[in-house]
């Protein structure tokens, strides 16, 4: 779905498709950061290519969480590397390892650690989790599942309600009874929320592909 399309979703789940209490260009935001949000990340792949004894490869930027390190790649059965920790004395003791670590040279982003020596134009196909895109324009596609959007509208429901409360706060002349009925709202939109946003994360780890081993106490954790 194209991100433009979603957030004209947005202002009809608020009750007000044309923009009278909740200007689009704040919806539009909010959209944004319930994509940031969402707890489940999407599942990616990618394909590095290696050099001549070179150990260390940038990851992409989304990079969250890796899945399996693929290589070499083309082999029947699949040859999928164990993790170890690369300050494990074992790991550059045998060909079978990787690990992934925090980019510290450009102190953005991870690398992926190989124990082998590869070949120059061996392949490395790495699956991983990914945060979702939110550099998002009108004509994006949303990254998030069709099955999920509707726990994306609930957060933005709730954050549109608190930004209408706290405008109500900072009116002098508000009625309480008006700021306890947009307090209520907002808080059943937070129920609403997180019990959906709960239940989609529980039934995801219930069918996630089994991640790679930590194998030891030299493992990190992230």
């Amino acid at each position: 779905m194209y991100f433009g399309t979603f957030v004209d979703q947005c202002m009809k789940a608020i009750g007000d498709p044309l923009g009278s209490h909740w200007a689009r260009t704040l919806v539009f935001e909010f959209a944004k950061d319930a994509i940031r949000a969402f707890p489940i990340p999407r599942p990616m792949q990618t394909t590095l290519t290696a050099s001549a004894g070179v150990h260390l490869y940038n990851l992409p930027l989304a990079f969250r969480e890796v899945v399996s390190v693929e290589y070499p790649t083309g082999e029947q059965p699949p040859a999928y590397l164990n993790r170890l920790s690369h300050q494990n004395p074992a790991f550059w003791q045998a060909d079978g390892y990787y690990d992934v670590a925090r980019n510290y040279a450009d102190s953005a982003g991870h690398q992926l650690c190989l124990s082998a020596s590869p070949s120059a134009g061996e392949t490395i196909l790495v699956c991983y989790l990914a945060d979702h895109d939110t550099a998002m324009g009108e004509y994006t596609t949303i990254s998030v599942p069709d099955r999920y959007l509707h726990i994306l509208i609930l957060y933005v429901v709730w954050h549109a309600w608190l930004e209408r409360l706290g405008a109500e706060q900072k009116d002098p002349t508000a009625h309480t009874a008006l700021l306890g009925e947009l307090a209520d709202a907002a808080r059943q939109a937070e129920t609403a929320y997180q019990a959906a946003a709960g239940q989609a994360l529980a039934e995801s780890a219930e069918s996630h592909r089994t991640p790679a081993l930590r194998m030891d106490g030299f493992d990190r954790i992230y």
